[in-house]
């Protein structure tokens, strides 16, 4: 009995040591598992990982990608190009049935100005950054706006013009609400193509390391400027931007 009580009695001694060493020391546990402004980014590779995520608005599965959340799913449905037998979802599609609570209608917006909103944020800390690659660190600009640019103009096709956070104050201050305004249809339009056509010479035509396969390519940005014009029945324009794709 006295040895258990002995035994007791060193335990909590030590217990009282232990916690007095560390309020003395001021001892506080270091997180290695969270990514914050300190820690990251610090490498040349954690900034292309950072615009490598930016990818993932595209769609986060591939079934977000191709099925249920695709903008060319959604937009070729409701044509003469594209049926399908299946209900739910996709009957919803086929038959003009959306509403603005349907599934596709609510993801494809939010997933796309959430990915304007990170595309902003990260574009602040790439100008910013200490990337030893020069060049490297302007296709990582250019890769982001092209991506920035294209959720914009899948918003404008599905949607209308639709507000965008393209600046930066307003995407890092989370104490305040923020109601831009609806802006005009030449404004968004302006945006696509001032983004697209300033950036389309700072991306390769192709990458050499296979690593790089399904990066944005300067024939993916005069694509999309292709398209914008077509949209917009700019027949010149896009008469002038295929020949650029030829050459």
């Amino acid at each position: 009995m006295k040895k258990n009580i002995f035994k007791i009695f060193i335990w909590l001694l030590a217990i009282v040591f232990t916690l007095q060493a560390c309020s003395e020391e001021g001892l506080s546990p270091e997180n290695y598992d969270k990514l914050t402004p300190d820690n990251f980014p610090q490498t040349d590779a954690d900034i292309q990982a950072s615009v490598t995520s930016i990818y993932n608005s595209l769609g986060v599965t591939w079934v977000h990608r191709y099925i249920d959340n695709s903008h060319l799913v959604v937009s070729t449905l409701c044509t003469d190009e594209l049926i399908s037998a299946w209900g739910g979802e996709w009957q919803k599609k086929d038959r003009f049935l959306w509403t603005p609570t349907t599934y596709f209608v609510k993801n494809l917006y939010f997933t796309y100005t959430k990915g304007i909103t990170n595309s902003t944020l990260l574009l602040d800390l790439l100008e910013k950054s200490e990337i030893s690659n020069k060049d490297l660190q302007k296709r990582f600009i250019a890769e982001v706006r092209a991506l920035r640019a294209y959720f914009a103009f899948q918003l404008y096709d599905l949607y209308g013009p639709v507000p965008i956070i393209t600046d930066v104050e307003i995407a890092t201050n989370i104490t305040e609400i923020h109601k831009p305004e609806r802006p005009s249809k030449e404004e968004i339009v302006s945006f696509v193509e001032t983004e697209l056509d300033a950036i389309k010479d700072d991306l390769p035509i192709v990458y050499s390391s296979n690593t790089d396969y399904g990066r944005i390519t300067k024939g993916a940005v005069l694509t999309m400027l292709m398209k914008l014009y077509l949209h917009e029945k700019n027949f010149q324009k896009v008469k002038d931007i295929t020949g650029e794709i030829e050459a």
